[in-house]
Protein backbone atom coordinates (compact mmCIF):
# COMPACT_ATOMS: atom_id res chain seq x y z
CA UNK A 1 0.00 0.00 0.00
CA UNK A 2 2.77 2.46 0.64
CA UNK A 3 4.65 1.92 -2.34
CA UNK A 4 7.42 4.60 -1.14
CA UNK A 5 8.87 1.93 0.37
CA UNK A 6 9.62 -0.01 -2.00
CA UNK A 7 12.97 -0.64 -3.35
CA UNK A 8 13.61 -1.77 -6.76
CA UNK A 9 14.28 -5.59 -5.85
CA UNK A 10 11.19 -5.51 -4.33
CA UNK A 11 9.02 -3.83 -6.85
CA UNK A 12 11.16 -6.22 -9.13
CA UNK A 13 10.02 -9.31 -7.50
CA UNK A 14 6.22 -8.34 -7.41
CA UNK A 15 5.93 -7.35 -11.05
CA UNK A 16 7.78 -10.75 -11.80
CA UNK A 17 4.53 -12.99 -9.46
CA UNK A 18 2.27 -10.18 -11.69
CA UNK A 19 3.60 -11.37 -15.00
CA UNK A 20 1.80 -13.53 -17.39
CA UNK A 21 2.23 -14.25 -21.25
CA UNK A 22 0.02 -11.29 -22.69
CA UNK A 23 -1.79 -9.38 -19.77
CA UNK A 24 -4.21 -7.68 -22.58
CA UNK A 25 -6.02 -11.80 -21.95
CA UNK A 26 -6.54 -11.33 -18.48
CA UNK A 27 -8.73 -7.89 -18.92
CA UNK A 28 -11.46 -9.41 -16.61
CA UNK A 29 -9.27 -10.44 -13.44
CA UNK A 30 -7.44 -8.39 -10.74
CA UNK A 31 -4.23 -7.94 -12.49
CA UNK A 32 -5.73 -5.26 -14.59
CA UNK A 33 -7.58 -3.29 -12.42
CA UNK A 34 -7.85 0.58 -12.61
CA UNK A 35 -6.59 0.67 -8.97
CA UNK A 36 -4.57 -2.04 -8.36
CA UNK A 37 -2.08 -1.91 -11.35
CA UNK A 38 1.31 -1.56 -9.93
CA UNK A 39 3.09 0.31 -12.49
CA UNK A 40 0.03 3.03 -12.92
CA UNK A 41 0.46 3.57 -8.97
CA UNK A 42 4.64 5.21 -10.14
CA UNK A 43 4.80 8.58 -10.19
CA UNK A 44 7.56 10.28 -13.02
CA UNK A 45 10.15 10.76 -10.85
CA UNK A 46 9.81 6.89 -9.64
CA UNK A 47 10.15 5.90 -13.28
CA UNK A 48 13.13 8.07 -13.67
CA UNK A 49 14.70 6.64 -11.21
CA UNK A 50 14.07 3.07 -12.20
CA UNK A 51 15.34 4.38 -15.77
CA UNK A 52 18.57 5.37 -14.37
CA UNK A 53 19.47 2.66 -11.66
CA UNK A 54 17.97 -0.79 -12.78
CA UNK A 55 17.38 -1.06 -16.43
CA UNK A 56 16.73 -4.45 -16.42
CA UNK A 57 13.41 -3.37 -14.49
CA UNK A 58 12.60 -0.26 -16.72
CA UNK A 59 12.37 -2.55 -19.42
CA UNK A 60 9.86 -4.89 -17.52
CA UNK A 61 7.85 -1.60 -17.02
CA UNK A 62 7.56 -1.03 -20.38
CA UNK A 63 6.47 -4.35 -21.26
CA UNK A 64 4.04 -4.35 -18.70
CA UNK A 65 0.68 -4.96 -21.19
CA UNK A 66 -2.50 -3.18 -19.02
CA UNK A 67 -4.65 -0.01 -19.25
CA UNK A 68 -1.81 1.39 -16.51
CA UNK A 69 0.35 1.90 -19.48
CA UNK A 70 -1.48 4.95 -20.40
CA UNK A 71 -0.46 6.09 -16.95
CA UNK A 72 3.34 5.04 -16.72
CA UNK A 73 3.80 7.09 -20.15
CA UNK A 74 3.79 10.32 -18.70
CA UNK A 75 6.32 12.26 -21.05
CA UNK A 76 7.51 11.55 -24.40
CA UNK A 77 11.05 9.90 -23.39
CA UNK A 78 8.75 6.86 -21.78
CA UNK A 79 6.54 7.11 -24.94
CA UNK A 80 9.17 7.01 -27.29
CA UNK A 81 10.95 4.13 -24.62
CA UNK A 82 7.95 2.27 -25.27
CA UNK A 83 7.53 2.36 -28.66
CA UNK A 84 11.47 1.64 -29.29
CA UNK A 85 10.61 -1.58 -26.91
CA UNK A 86 7.70 -2.61 -29.11
CA UNK A 87 9.73 -1.91 -32.08
CA UNK A 88 12.74 -4.49 -31.09
CA UNK A 89 10.36 -7.14 -29.81
CA UNK A 90 8.75 -7.16 -33.27
CA UNK A 91 12.30 -7.84 -34.91
CA UNK A 92 13.34 -10.13 -32.17
CA UNK A 93 9.61 -12.15 -32.96
CA UNK A 94 10.68 -11.76 -36.66
CA UNK A 95 14.10 -13.29 -36.19
CA UNK A 96 12.78 -16.27 -34.29
CA UNK A 97 10.10 -17.21 -36.91
CA UNK A 98 12.85 -17.41 -39.64
CA UNK A 99 15.13 -19.51 -37.12
CA UNK A 100 12.06 -21.52 -36.35
CA UNK A 101 10.99 -21.86 -40.27
CA UNK A 102 14.69 -23.03 -41.32
CA UNK A 103 13.79 -26.07 -39.01
CA UNK A 104 9.96 -26.84 -40.08
CA UNK A 105 8.70 -25.48 -37.12
CA UNK A 106 5.51 -23.70 -37.21
CA UNK A 107 6.51 -19.68 -36.89
CA UNK A 108 4.24 -16.84 -37.82
CA UNK A 109 6.22 -14.38 -40.19
CA UNK A 110 6.30 -10.44 -38.89
CA UNK A 111 5.73 -8.36 -41.61
CA UNK A 112 8.87 -6.33 -41.21
CA UNK A 113 9.16 -3.59 -44.15
CA UNK A 114 12.54 -3.94 -46.94
CA UNK A 115 13.21 -0.97 -45.79
CA UNK A 116 14.74 -2.77 -42.74
CA UNK A 117 15.27 -6.10 -43.66
CA UNK A 118 17.38 -4.74 -46.39
CA UNK A 119 19.73 -2.78 -44.33
CA UNK A 120 23.52 -3.92 -44.59
CA UNK A 121 25.01 -1.79 -42.18
CA UNK A 122 24.85 -0.17 -39.04
CA UNK A 123 26.35 2.88 -37.91
CA UNK A 124 25.22 4.82 -34.74
CA UNK A 125 26.86 8.10 -33.39
CA UNK A 126 26.86 9.61 -29.92
CA UNK A 127 26.80 5.96 -28.46
CA UNK A 128 27.81 7.27 -24.93
CA UNK A 129 24.20 8.80 -25.05
CA UNK A 130 22.44 5.56 -25.59
CA UNK A 131 19.96 4.06 -23.15
CA UNK A 132 19.39 0.29 -22.51
CA UNK A 133 16.04 0.16 -24.34
CA UNK A 134 17.80 1.85 -27.56
CA UNK A 135 20.99 -0.53 -27.41
CA UNK A 136 18.61 -3.69 -27.46
CA UNK A 137 17.08 -2.25 -30.53
CA UNK A 138 20.27 -1.21 -32.28
CA UNK A 139 21.86 -5.19 -31.23
CA UNK A 140 17.95 -6.46 -33.00
CA UNK A 141 18.65 -4.40 -35.92
CA UNK A 142 22.47 -5.40 -36.55
CA UNK A 143 22.36 -8.55 -36.07
CA UNK A 144 23.95 -10.57 -38.76
CA UNK A 145 25.56 -7.27 -40.38
CA UNK A 146 28.37 -5.08 -39.82
CA UNK A 147 28.02 -2.81 -36.52
CA UNK A 148 29.80 0.22 -36.67
CA UNK A 149 29.50 3.06 -33.27
CA UNK A 150 31.62 5.89 -32.90
CA UNK A 151 31.46 7.79 -29.34
CA UNK A 152 33.44 9.42 -26.64
CA UNK A 153 32.62 7.91 -22.73
CA UNK A 154 34.15 11.51 -21.42
CA UNK A 155 30.94 13.37 -23.28
CA UNK A 156 28.21 10.97 -21.83
CA UNK A 157 25.53 13.88 -20.97
CA UNK A 158 22.09 11.91 -20.89
CA UNK A 159 22.57 9.62 -17.64
CA UNK A 160 19.27 10.94 -16.46
CA UNK A 161 17.58 9.93 -19.28
CA UNK A 162 18.74 6.32 -19.28
CA UNK A 163 22.24 6.31 -21.04
CA UNK A 164 24.49 3.61 -19.83
CA UNK A 165 27.85 4.15 -21.73
CA UNK A 166 30.01 1.69 -19.82
CA UNK A 167 27.13 -0.93 -19.29
CA UNK A 168 26.76 -0.90 -23.60
CA UNK A 169 30.05 -1.64 -23.79
CA UNK A 170 30.37 -4.62 -21.63
CA UNK A 171 26.94 -5.79 -22.78
CA UNK A 172 28.07 -5.52 -26.80
CA UNK A 173 31.73 -6.56 -26.71
CA UNK A 174 31.01 -10.47 -25.17
CA UNK A 175 28.55 -11.02 -28.00
CA UNK A 176 30.76 -10.39 -31.16
CA UNK A 177 33.62 -11.52 -29.05
CA UNK A 178 31.93 -14.93 -29.08
CA UNK A 179 30.19 -14.73 -32.66
CA UNK A 180 33.80 -14.86 -33.74
CA UNK A 181 33.77 -10.75 -35.48
CA UNK A 182 37.16 -9.05 -36.54
CA UNK A 183 36.08 -6.19 -33.85
CA UNK A 184 38.63 -3.28 -34.66
CA UNK A 185 39.11 -0.35 -32.08
CA UNK A 186 39.75 3.73 -33.91
CA UNK A 187 40.78 5.78 -31.53
CA UNK A 188 40.12 9.54 -32.41
CA UNK A 189 42.77 11.84 -31.25
CA UNK A 190 42.33 14.77 -33.38
CA UNK A 191 40.01 17.42 -32.60
CA UNK A 192 39.24 20.12 -34.99
CA UNK A 193 37.00 22.42 -32.12
CA UNK A 194 39.03 23.51 -30.01
CA UNK A 195 42.84 25.09 -29.40
CA UNK A 196 45.65 24.01 -27.01
CA UNK A 197 45.14 26.57 -24.51
CA UNK A 198 41.31 25.46 -24.27
CA UNK A 199 41.91 21.44 -23.78
CA UNK A 200 44.64 22.82 -20.89
CA UNK A 201 41.43 24.66 -19.30
CA UNK A 202 39.28 21.80 -19.70
CA UNK A 203 41.74 19.27 -18.36
CA UNK A 204 42.57 22.29 -15.06
CA UNK A 205 38.64 22.59 -14.69
CA UNK A 206 38.55 18.39 -15.05
CA UNK A 207 41.80 18.48 -12.33
CA UNK A 208 43.28 15.83 -14.39
CA UNK A 209 46.35 15.32 -17.19
CA UNK A 210 44.55 12.13 -19.31
CA UNK A 211 43.25 12.83 -22.15
CA UNK A 212 42.99 11.04 -25.44
CA UNK A 213 43.24 14.12 -27.50
CA UNK A 214 46.82 14.72 -29.24
CA UNK A 215 45.96 16.95 -31.34
CA UNK A 216 44.15 20.57 -31.09
CA UNK A 217 43.40 23.89 -33.58
CA UNK A 218 46.94 25.17 -34.13
CA UNK A 219 46.18 28.92 -33.75
CA UNK A 220 47.55 31.84 -31.18
CA UNK A 221 47.31 31.27 -27.32
CA UNK A 222 44.43 32.58 -25.96
CA UNK A 223 44.29 34.18 -22.58
CA UNK A 224 41.09 32.54 -21.16
CA UNK A 225 39.60 33.98 -17.81
CA UNK A 226 37.88 31.57 -15.71
CA UNK A 227 35.06 33.46 -13.58
CA UNK A 228 32.96 32.10 -10.37
CA UNK A 229 29.65 33.86 -8.93
CA UNK A 230 27.72 33.35 -6.32
CA UNK A 231 24.35 33.72 -7.79
CA UNK A 232 22.95 34.16 -11.32
CA UNK A 233 22.41 37.49 -10.79
CA UNK A 234 25.97 38.18 -10.37
CA UNK A 235 27.01 36.52 -13.58
CA UNK A 236 24.38 38.61 -15.67
CA UNK A 237 25.66 41.65 -14.09
CA UNK A 238 29.15 40.79 -15.24
CA UNK A 239 28.76 39.38 -18.81
CA UNK A 240 26.74 42.70 -19.21
CA UNK A 241 29.28 45.26 -17.92
CA UNK A 242 31.90 43.38 -19.56
CA UNK A 243 30.72 43.85 -23.14
CA UNK A 244 29.69 48.00 -21.68
CA UNK A 245 33.21 47.91 -20.98
CA UNK A 246 35.27 46.38 -23.95
CA UNK A 247 32.78 48.65 -26.33
CA UNK A 248 33.66 51.39 -24.33
CA UNK A 249 37.25 50.58 -25.02
CA UNK A 250 37.45 49.51 -28.28
CA UNK A 251 36.33 53.23 -28.57
CA UNK A 252 33.67 52.74 -31.64
CA UNK A 253 35.76 49.88 -33.58
CA UNK A 254 32.98 47.06 -31.42
CA UNK A 255 29.60 47.07 -31.27
CA UNK A 256 26.72 45.08 -29.31
CA UNK A 257 26.57 42.85 -32.93
CA UNK A 258 30.01 41.55 -32.33
CA UNK A 259 29.41 39.78 -29.53
CA UNK A 260 27.22 36.43 -28.19
CA UNK A 261 26.44 35.08 -24.87
CA UNK A 262 26.21 31.55 -24.76
CA UNK A 263 24.57 28.98 -22.29
CA UNK A 264 23.96 25.02 -22.19
CA UNK A 265 20.65 26.08 -21.12
CA UNK A 266 17.75 28.08 -22.66
CA UNK A 267 15.88 29.81 -19.75
CA UNK A 268 19.54 30.97 -18.44
CA UNK A 269 19.72 32.59 -21.95
CA UNK A 270 15.72 34.14 -21.88
CA UNK A 271 16.44 35.34 -18.42
CA UNK A 272 19.64 37.61 -19.50
CA UNK A 273 17.75 38.63 -22.23
CA UNK A 274 15.07 39.67 -19.53
CA UNK A 275 17.70 41.18 -17.37
CA UNK A 276 19.48 43.28 -19.96
CA UNK A 277 15.60 44.41 -21.26
CA UNK A 278 15.16 46.62 -17.90
CA UNK A 279 18.21 47.95 -17.89
CA UNK A 280 16.86 50.72 -20.30
CA UNK A 281 20.52 51.02 -21.95
CA UNK A 282 21.63 51.07 -25.36
CA UNK A 283 22.44 47.70 -25.02
CA UNK A 284 20.05 45.81 -26.60
CA UNK A 285 20.20 41.69 -26.54
CA UNK A 286 18.46 39.91 -29.21
CA UNK A 287 17.89 36.06 -28.56
CA UNK A 288 18.50 33.89 -31.18
CA UNK A 289 16.40 30.52 -31.35
CA UNK A 290 17.68 27.18 -32.78
CA UNK A 291 14.57 27.11 -34.92
CA UNK A 292 11.72 28.99 -35.40
CA UNK A 293 8.70 29.25 -33.62
CA UNK A 294 6.55 28.56 -36.43
CA UNK A 295 8.18 25.15 -36.82
CA UNK A 296 6.31 23.83 -34.28
CA UNK A 297 2.59 24.86 -35.52
CA UNK A 298 0.61 22.52 -37.87
CA UNK A 299 1.51 24.76 -40.89
CA UNK A 300 5.10 23.14 -40.22
CA UNK A 301 3.67 20.17 -41.38
CA UNK A 302 1.88 21.04 -44.28
CA UNK A 303 4.83 22.44 -45.62
CA UNK A 304 7.03 19.35 -44.99
CA UNK A 305 4.26 17.24 -46.44
CA UNK A 306 4.41 19.47 -49.79
CA UNK A 307 8.15 19.11 -49.67
CA UNK A 308 8.16 15.04 -49.58
CA UNK A 309 5.22 15.65 -52.55
CA UNK A 310 8.15 17.76 -54.24
CA UNK A 311 10.73 15.06 -53.54
CA UNK A 312 10.26 11.92 -51.49
CA UNK A 313 14.05 11.86 -49.97
CA UNK A 314 13.55 15.38 -48.52
CA UNK A 315 11.73 13.66 -45.35
CA UNK A 316 12.56 9.43 -44.84
CA UNK A 317 10.94 9.52 -41.43
CA UNK A 318 7.47 11.70 -42.65
CA UNK A 319 7.75 8.76 -45.31
CA UNK A 320 8.52 6.01 -42.99
CA UNK A 321 5.29 7.09 -41.44
CA UNK A 322 2.69 7.46 -43.79
CA UNK A 323 3.65 4.41 -45.83
CA UNK A 324 2.59 2.51 -42.90
CA UNK A 325 -1.37 4.29 -43.26
CA UNK A 326 -4.01 2.06 -44.62
CA UNK A 327 -4.98 2.60 -48.36
CA UNK A 328 -0.65 3.74 -48.51
CA UNK A 329 1.66 1.13 -47.90
CA UNK A 330 5.14 0.90 -49.30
Amino acid sequence: RDKSSLDPKILDSLLRSLTVPDLRKERNGSLVGKDSSLAAKLSSQEIRKIKMTNPTLYKKLLGYENPGISTLVKSDNVLYDKIVYEATKMLHRNHTSMQASTTDVASTNVNIPASITNVKEVIVDEFQDISSVLLDFILEISRGRQLTVAGDIDQSLYTFNGATPDENIKAILPIYKQDGYNLKEIILDETFRFSKSIHKLSLNLLGTDYSLIKNTVEEEPINIIREEFFSTADEFEFVYKEINDLIDASKGFLSPKNFAVLSNKNFILDRFKEYSDNKNSNLKVKRIFGSQKWLDTKASSIVSFLQLLDNPHSDPSMLGAISFLDGIGP
